[in-house]
């Protein structure tokens, strides 16, 4: 996801740094910003979200965060919060924090620790796999590889939490369990409906029966059209309830050879799924409703149940998780970067989210950036560097001009971060 990128540029590595040049008369080094800020910097994460999936299943206690998101949406949906699970505390900053993603407001809120075993951690990552999979993959067998592989807890250090579905407050263990179908999971036993469900009403999928429980609310993959759809409702055919094909043309349901008692198949009321987007882009269109959501009736018969249940209000949210993840790591490397500046930065009353607007660059094509801070800031430390050159040194204007320019230059900059140790934990992604 586009972003802010300053905002890792500025937790840069400190290879290379030196002593920053010497002030007095005004004659700093010959150094440039490239012999101590490299290209290629290595990526980082905030600790609060490195872990390898093998220790954060055995963790026990989890921080459980409350993301909802209420505004202007681009479709009809109204989207569901989500918990999010993460293996300490995020600091202050998330006991309370709002921001804005495509013209949503999203409000994040401490709500709890809770105790995980291994057993719902795993069902939980498998949940989480398969849905984000399900918006952003490029098909089938993309989400099929991510699923057949889920049950693999790497070793090796990464970004590591969970997304979880919530009802009522409370993580939906239900909608969990019964998420993934045996379509990508062969250890899956039985999927034809669920346990609440007295009184089965079978329908004919590609797969074998299915209860209308399960079907409702589900996502469905079609091999002929190699598209998943989000399953709404129902249409059941008579003599009476003529067909309406996307030719605009009518036919009666006998002559599409459909069993027309009331046992028979009914069509399933579906629409595409939700698409992933970059809902922190300035330029993010809105008010228009989101691509592929036109509704379409399918044949059961046709279709393979990938997810069960999983709502239009839970995909809907989860195609804002890319673009709440990336706010959520960059605010929590802005809220360590002002620990690292030490006390003096603490003593001010200065969130995380106004530090990442100084790190966010213009090019980033987000909603704020350092434009309008960079002005004020540029102007209060040539004032304050002024100042001091001027009480300390007895030369004459122009000559502590020169000097001013070589101490606020961006090389000499540059070699104070480094110095400073103005970094955070390198870890390796997968």
């Amino acid at each position: 996801m586009g972003g802010s990128a300053g905002a890792g540029a500025g937790m840069a590595d400190a290879r290379g740094g030196g002593a920053p040049p010497e002030a007095d008369e005004g004659a700093g080094g010959n150094d440039t910003a490239e012999d101590t800020y490299q290209h290629g910097q290595p990526v980082y994460f905030p600790e609060e979200l490195v872990d390898n999936w093998v220790s954060f299943s055995r963790r026990g206690l989890y921080y459980c965060y409350n993301i909802s998101l209420r505004g202007c949406l681009n479709t009809t949906a109204t989207p569901a919060d989500i918990i999010l699970a993460v293996k300490c505390d995020m600091g202050p900053e998330f006991l309370y924090n709002l921001f804005n993603s495509g013209g949503v407001d999203v409000t994040i809120r401490y709500m709890s620790i809770v105790h995980l075993n291994q057993e719902q951690v795993i069902f939980a990552r498998r949940f989480q796999t398969t849905i984000i999979s399900l918006l952003i993959g490029n098909g089938h067998s993309e989400v099929r590889d991510a699923i057949k592989y889920f049950h693999e807890l790497q070793v090796s250090e990464g970004v590591v939490y969970l997304l979880l579905p919530s009802v009522s407050g409370k993580i939906d263990w239900c909608g969990i369990k019964f998420s993934t179908s045996s379509v990508y999971d062969a250890t899956e036993k039985d999927m034809g409906h669920c346990h609440s469900c007295k009184d089965p009403d079978l329908l004919q999928t590609m797969d074998g029966p299915c209860c209308r429980c399960m079907l409702q609310n589900s996502v469905v993959y079609i091999p002929r059209d190699r598209k998943f759809y989000n399953i709404t409702g129902f249409l059941d055919l008579n003599e009476n309830n003529p067909l309406h094909l996307r030719d605009e043309s009518v036919v009666s349901s006998a002559r599409r050879g459909l069993c027309l008692t009331s046992q028979s198949n009914p069509l399933l009321v579906a629409s595409g799924l939700f698409t992933v987007q970059n809902f922190l882009y300035k330029c993010y269109g809105k008010g228009k409703e989101t691509s592929g959501r036109i509704a379409v009736k399918l044949p059961p018969e046709l279709c393979r149940v990938v997810m069960a249940p999983v709502s239009t209000n839970i995909l809907c949210s989860f195609s804002f998780v890319p673009s709440i993840m990336y706010r959520i790591q960059c605010l929590l490397l802005s809220a360590k970067l002002k620990i690292q500046l030490g006390p003096r930065m603490q003593q001010f009353n200065i969130t995380a989210l106004k530090i990442l607007e100084a790190l966010t660059t213009k090019e980033c094509q987000e909603e704020f950036s350092l434009e309008s801070l960079e002005t004020l800031g540029d102007s209060f430390l040539k004032y304050v560097t002024g100042q001091h050159l001027f009480s300390k040194y007895k030369h004459r204007e122009g000559k502590l001009t020169s000097m001013r320019k070589e101490l606020v230059s961006n090389t000499t900059l540059c070699h104070l971060a480094c110095n400073r140790n103005l970094v955070v934990r390198k870890i390796c992604t997968f």
